[in-house]
């Protein structure tokens, strides 16, 4: 009983990891597309 609560619990901890990890990549991808938008757009200005 307690093993099997230790080990979902580690299970959703990792989980959690992965989810905070993927959102944390996805954030600085969107940022470092925004940026690259943005270079390009002031680019097409000049």
């Amino acid at each position: 009983m307690i093993c099997s609560l230790v080990k979902r619990r580690r299970n959703h901890n990792i989980i959690t990891l992965l989810n905070t990890k993927l959102v944390l990549q996805t954030r600085s991808y969107a940022r470092k597309s925004n940026m690259i938008l943005y270079l390009k757009r002031s680019n097409l200005m000049q």
